[in-house]
């Protein structure tokens, strides 16, 4: 399972756990930040590598960062992608299962 950790984290950097994506989950959508240079096809092998299901669709958009001040000085937040996938809802209990273990 570590080794299965690690090639996620190639791909994958946290899950998204905002009041959106919480409330897209229950429609069997999972929502991921991930690296700009990841594709659909890469994330999609990833997932049927490391969890064995096959996603329904897999949905990818690049997030500009914002332009914050902080103390007098202005800076900029990180890029990054949102990865939204939608599996079967047999699939998605067999992940919650795995995440309560």
């Amino acid at each position: 399972m570590n080794s299965s950790l690690r090639y996620m984290s190639q791909y994958i950097h946290r899950a998204l756990s905002t009041e959106k994506s919480v409330k897209a989950s229950e429609s069997n959508i999972i929502t991921f930040l991930a690296r700009k240079e990841v594709t659909k096809n890469s994330i999609r092998t990833m997932i049927e590598g490391v969890w064995n299901i096959s996603p329904l669709s897999i949905r990818t958009l690049l997030q500009k960062g914002k332009v914050v001040r902080f103390k007098n000085r202005l800076g900029k937040q990180s890029d990054f992608k949102k990865v939204m996938i939608k599996l079967s809802s047999e699939d998605m209990t067999k992940i919650k299962s795995q995440q309560v273990q």
